[in-house]
């Protein structure tokens, strides 16, 4: 892939394509609905050909990436429970992040909500949701729970401005940023 087309694949990755595809930075579709392939779009480091003879080297083309996603966690109105369909993806995704090399605070859990509701409900609710995620990967993968910040946003963001009471804008993102 040329130095054009990787940057313009990094920049759909930044700008995030949320319609269940969004192309990795080498070019590649990834299927949102893959807790793997999501997970594995975090860490690009790990398939990094560098690492193959040292694994101790840091893959600098994994360096500045910053990966946004929002991936299929959606909620009931009102709710933090997670679906059986909400674990089965979360097991594909914890399952995938094991073995991986992750720094303390390697991704951020974001939880959001629709309109309904106060800001100030709607504030504690994100949180309980970005939580529930947290604390089902520590759980049931035995990750530290300082690889992850949980965080709430209300209905500050919402994916669908234009069905602010949407099952879509009730949901989880998670967010990883470039190391400093």
């Amino acid at each position: 892939m040329t130095t054009v087309g990787k940057q313009l694949a990094v920049a759909m990755l930044i700008c995030g394509f949320y319609s269940g595809f969004s192309m990795a930075a080498d070019g590649s579709a990834i299927d949102a609905s893959d807790g793997a392939a999501v997970a594995a779009e975090f860490f690009p480091e790990d398939n990094c050909p560098e690492r193959e003879y040292n694994p101790n080297i840091q893959c600098q083309s994994a360096v500045s990436i910053s990966v946004k996603r929002d991936v299929p966690l959606t909620f009931a109105s009102g709710s933090a429970q997670l679906t059986p369909e909400s674990k089965a993806w979360l097991d594909k995704f914890g399952s995938s992040l094991r073995g991986r090399a992750m720094p303390s605070r390697a991704l951020r859990i974001v939880g959001h909500t629709d309109a309904l509701g106060s800001d100030s409900l709607n504030l504690q609710l994100s949180k309980r949701r970005a939580y529930e995620v947290q604390n089902y990967l520590v759980a049931n993968y035995a990750f530290d729970p300082q690889v992850f910040e949980a965080v709430g946003v209300g209905k500050d963001q919402l994916k669908n401005p234009e069905a602010p009471y949407s099952v879509e804008n009730r949901r989880v993102e998670f967010v990883r940023e470039p190391k400093k």
